[in-house]
């Protein structure tokens, strides 16, 4: 009775935040609920047939820095369609957009502060293959434009100057931490603080299905190893990589990349003690995100995770860096007047 009436804290507003976040389909498409049991066999069939980890980070190599997308052999293709066509419109206009950029490049403005920045979001970088060194990933020019446009469109839809920020706006005002925070409210102190164990058999006997509770488990060991601190740096991470991503996108100057990158780094340095807990409250934030727990090898999250471990340990790690160091501006602040002039 008293497990019963505990589970009432999984409110409402709980289960409309899961199913906001994709996790219960239509009942139409529910599939059949998985014991626990079950589950776990499920998992160890997909680990012993799962594809090999990506271990580009185990290696002490960086991707050359002229790293271009493959767009250039994509517009050759004979018989286009209308949508590799628009393609090929859209890369003509970056490519006279940036006959024309003559401003700030990082080699003008390099320093252990903008490659401060490259760390806060370098397991997404060297998931991606990019090179880590790089604001945003990939050199700034027509070809990498057009790529990373795609990207901002298809990831986060974003289409433009004002849609970045917009989006880069939203996570810094409340982003998944918002969510979270509702959803710890709604389930309650009591059930969350309850062993592991105890609050995922409880789930189930409620009748959950397993990525539900993964999804919940994954919120519960947020909220007893962060409190309300909650995906901070899941947030503010991605707002660097935004930021990053709109500098090669063109859809930003470097001296607006840079500012406002500084802004969201101080907060990360005033709010974790180092690079481990910053990154493992990132990767927390990603297992909550898609649900998923990174004990399993076959999961997205096991895999950035290893990634990060590595990281550390090369010679040229990007976390050799004192997380602590004082970040500094040795680029020129942009004016409110001056974002008429950024590339978009």
């Amino acid at each position: 009775m008293r497990k019963r009436l505990l589970l009432i804290g999984i409110s409402a507003m709980s289960i409309c935040l899961l199913a906001g976040c994709g996790i219960f389909k239509k009942e139409e498409q529910r599939a059949p609920v998985m014991t626990r049991e079950e589950a776990l066999k499920e998992e160890t069939k997909k680990t012993e047939t799962e594809v090999e980890i990506n271990e580009a980070a185990e290696e002490d190599t960086q991707p050359p820095s002229s790293q271009t997308s493959d767009v250039t052999d994509f517009f050759n293709l004979e018989g286009a369609s209308d949508y590799q066509k628009y393609m090929q419109i859209f890369y003509k206009e970056c490519e006279e957009l940036f006959k024309n950029d003559n401003g700030t490049k990082q080699s003008d403005i390099e320093s252990d502060t903008l490659q401060w920045v490259n760390a806060s979001y370098a397991i997404l970088t060297e998931w991606n293959g990019d090179n880590r060194k790089l604001v945003g990933g990939r050199e700034r020019n027509a070809e990498n434009a057009v790529f990373m446009r795609v990207q901002l469109l298809e990831g986060w839809n974003i289409y433009d100057r004002v849609s970045a920020q917009e989006t880069i706006f939203r996570l810094e005002q409340g982003g998944h931490r918002k969510q979270f925070k509702e959803l710890a409210e709604g389930l309650g102190e009591e059930i969350l603080n309850l062993s592991e164990e105890e609050f995922t058999d409880l789930l189930y006997d409620e009748g959950l299905e397993y990525e539900a509770v993964t999804k919940l488990v994954m919120a519960q060991r947020v909220y007893q190893k962060y409190g309300d601190k909650g995906l901070l740096a899941w947030d503010y991470c991605r707002v660097n990589q935004l930021y990053g991503w709109g500098y090669v996108a063109g859809y930003f100057s470097l001296e607006e990349t840079m500012e406002g990158s500084l802004a969201a780094s101080k907060v990360l340095q005033e709010s974790f003690s180092s690079w481990d807990d910053m990154a493992y409250n990132y990767l927390y934030g990603l297992y909550y995100w898609r649900g998923e727990d990174p004990e399993y090898q076959y999961t997205e999250s096991y895999k950035r995770t290893k990634i990060y471990e590595n990281m550390k340990k090369l010679d040229s790690s990007p976390y050799a860096l004192d997380f602590n160091m004082e970040l500094e501006r040795n680029w020129q602040a942009p004016l409110p007047s001056d974002i008429s002039t950024t590339i978009s």
